[in-house]
């Protein structure tokens, strides 16, 4: 995980995408 918050927040969206739109 990176120190910034924006980085955080990007990889928290993409798993729930990835939970709720499986490929």
């Amino acid at each position: 995980m990176g120190s910034g918050g924006g980085e955080t927040m990007a990889w928290t969206l993409a798993g729930f995408r990835e939970r709720t739109m499986p490929p």
